[in-house]
């Protein structure tokens, strides 16, 4: 099963550990095999070390971030998140997690900002659409006029007709 094999890689990534501490690429593998396992506290108290963390690679905070989510931890994987893009790694994906962490602690003002500039560094990316169409289409966005939810919702079916984003269209036409 692909839960032993974690464990066992697990095992390996530790020897190795043990030999080169400030081996980036073992300590994300170990990292990875803690968060396979559903260990997302021991991945990020691997991540946290302070042979990890002194290392400042933006891979290993963007992982610390990704443990904070699945930990409910949202202010520190805001953090984290700001700190990868402070880093140089910006992408749609880092921006909609660092979107979604302030969600979380109900900041829909700042979440709202990300996604706008989120749209405007990866136009043909639907997330940033669908997530201002969506906070538009359940009231949460106090900034967004009505004829913007629409379109914004529009565009994200222009770039992905699924279910999801007809949902949100709904919810904006209602």
């Amino acid at each position: 099963s692909s839960l032993e094999s974690s464990k066992v890689s697990s095992t390996i990534f530790l020897n190795l550990l043990d030999k080169e501490p400030s081996n980036v690429d073992v300590i994300l593998s170990l990292g990875f095999c803690y968060e396979a396992q559903n260990l997302y506290q021991k991945a990020l108290n691997l991540y946290q070390k302070e042979s990890s963390w002194n290392l400042g690679n933006p891979q290993i905070i963007r992982q610390s971030g990704l443990c904070a989510i699945n930990l409910k931890e949202y202010r520190y994987a805001e953090h984290y998140f700001q700190e990868v893009l402070k880093r140089g790694q910006i992408s749609a994906q880092n921006l909609a997690f660092l979107g979604y962490a302030l969600e979380c602690q109900y900041r829909w003002n700042d979440a709202e900002l990300i996604y706008k500039h989120m749209i405007k560094e990866f136009p043909t990316n639907v997330s940033g659409y669908r997530a201002l169409a969506w906070l538009y289409g359940v009231g949460l966005s106090k900034n967004i006029s009505a004829e913007l939810g629409l379109e914004l919702a529009q565009r994200a079916l222009e770039l992905q007709s699924d279910p999801i984003t007809w949902e949100i269209l709904s919810a904006c036409e209602a």
